[in-house]
């Protein structure tokens, strides 16, 4: 029998511990099932443990998630946002200013911004992912994390050049951020190189503000 007083969603799930301490939501890498996972990697990582981490039994977690790979891609989901407000990132204020500005230099350095805070977010994760990368059970969520930075880095450069989408000149440009705005690089760049994450940051905004440049300048040239 699951006790009454046990997460009743998977938010609730998500944020339980520090709820229970302090009467409000955390930061998502200091919810139980972040931390049952991050802690003894995911191949020794066991649904007893996140269950533990989360202040819940085995069967809620079950219940409300389902397996390892189901709570990997909840945690993931919610470090992405940033809290546990049911609203895309797309969709929120800052993000939709960045597409929406006139500067689309001052745009790709908001997006620079934007994406240090969120590797600061999901950087444990992304160790996470990245040291199980061999498990099958995660080929999916693997995929799905990659194929929406290649959707989003396409939205990126369309919405900040007036180019040409189908052109090979957009194409190659696309996958030049693709690459640059990449996970393993971040982490290269801060955990290797010892790189803050602010100066990450205006560095892959300086880069994206190339990458708009180029596209901005072979637009004219088609002209």
């Amino acid at each position: 029998m699951v006790d009454r007083d046990e997460p009743e969603s998977q938010e609730e799930l998500r944020f339980a511990p520090a709820r229970r301490a302090n009467g409000r939501n955390p930061s998502p890498d200091r919810a139980g099932g972040h931390r049952g996972i991050r802690s003894p990697g995911y191949p020794k990582t066991s649904i007893s443990g996140i269950a533990a981490a989360a202040e819940a039994s085995r069967e809620t977690v079950y219940h409300l998630l389902g397996g390892k790979p189901a709570v990997l891609k909840a945690c993931y989901d919610a470090a992405v946002v940033g809290d546990d407000l049911p609203v895309p990132v797309a969709d929120r204020d800052e993000y939709r200013a960045m597409l929406t500005a006139s500067d689309p230099v001052k745009s790709a350095q908001t997006y620079g911004r934007l994406s240090a805070q969120l590797i600061g977010r999901i950087g444990p994760l992304l160790r996470v992912l990245a040291d199980a990368a061999h498990e099958p059970e995660l080929a999916d969520l693997l995929a799905r994390t990659r194929e929406e930075r290649l959707v989003g880095t396409r939205l990126l450069l369309a919405r900040l050049a007036d180019a040409d989408t189908k052109s090979r000149t957009f194409a190659r440009a696309v996958d030049v951020a693709y690459a640059l705005i990449s996970p393993e690089l971040a982490l290269l760049l801060i955990e290797q190189r010892g790189w803050s994450l602010s100066a990450y940051g205006e560095w892959l905004g300086e880069q994206i503000a190339d990458q708009v440049h180029v596209l901005t300048e072979a637009a004219i040239d088609d002209r």
